[in-house]
């Protein structure tokens, strides 16, 4: 049976429509993928942020702590360089209610990453004083027992190099900080 040219045409439509629907689902799961990219990116950039923070606060710790150097930042303690993540920093001696800061470019050519830390100790928690550290922020301490030596370590990381952080719109930063 010989078929007419209004039955070609609604075949021709319903064809279109079909392929169009099939665009449609095709362009909404390309869509989904290329946002699971991204946010997997976001994440991993995240990720590498945080452990440059931890690292720097991993580190102070170590050397505060350290039973080899007998305690780097002790109080009155004078020190003459610390090493971490493979690059060597010269500082002074400590001293009481004193923020030493430390920046360390760290990582591999194809992965910078950037880790700043701060060390603070302090005795007095009946009067204490605003602390600022490095960043311009005010370090809010926990209650020090009188005659204790307390101890405020905050590290911040980040995924790029420390020089090429400023004005830079894809820069992750994590903090952590650690009261003891």
């Amino acid at each position: 049976m010989p078929s007419s040219n209004t039955d070609r045409g609604v075949i021709l439509l319903l064809t279109l429509l079909f392929v169009g629907v099939l665009l449609t689902i095709t362009a909404s799961l390309l869509n989904i993928t290329l946002k699971q990219f991204q946010l997997a990116g976001i994440a991993y950039s995240s990720e590498q942020a945080f452990q440059a923070a931890n690292s720097g606060a991993e580190c102070l710790q170590y050397f505060d702590k350290s039973v080899v150097d007998g305690g780097k930042f002790d109080i009155g303690a004078a020190f003459d360089t610390i090493t971490c993540m493979g690059v060597t920093i010269n500082s002074g001696g400590g001293a009481p209610n004193v923020v030493q800061s430390f920046e360390f470019s760290w990582g591999t050519t194809d992965n910078p990453l950037c880790t700043r830390a701060d060390i603070y100790k302090f005795f007095d928690a009946v009067n204490p004083v605003p602390l600022v550290d490095s960043g311009g922020e005010v370090i809010r301490v926990q209650d020090c027992p009188p005659g204790v030596t307390c101890t405020v370590v905050k590290s911040r990381g980040y995924n790029t190099a420390c020089g090429s952080i400023a004005g830079n719109p894809k820069v992750v930063e994590r903090e952590i900080t650690y009261v003891y």
